[in-house]
């Protein structure tokens, strides 16, 4: 399982392995609206500036889309990532 995932599974309810990127499926609290809930967390992921992921859609669902393929990546830049991820979780 990707590392990044594995920190942030408490807002991840699927991952989808795809060929050259990674996507993940967020769920809202509260069994709200969770298109609107990653669609919040990517923007405020993407201003924070810690990491940057974007957004797609998958199966008619709005997903993250994470890649981690440098070779200059570590442990700590997942870390990193993984917190902004959480702390910018609505």
């Amino acid at each position: 399982m990707n590392p990044l995932l594995q920190h942030t599974a408490e807002i991840a309810s699927d991952y989808i392995d795809g060929l050259a990127d990674r996507h993940v499926g967020s769920r809202a609290p509260d069994g709200g609206d969770a298109d609107a809930f990653t669609d919040e967390v990517i923007r405020r992921v993407q201003d924070d500036g810690t990491c940057w992921l974007g957004g797609s859609t998958w199966h008619g669902r709005q997903v993250m889309r994470i890649s981690v393929s440098n070779w200059s990546t570590t442990e700590a830049d997942i870390d990193r990532s993984a917190d902004a991820i959480l702390r910018c979780a609505p």
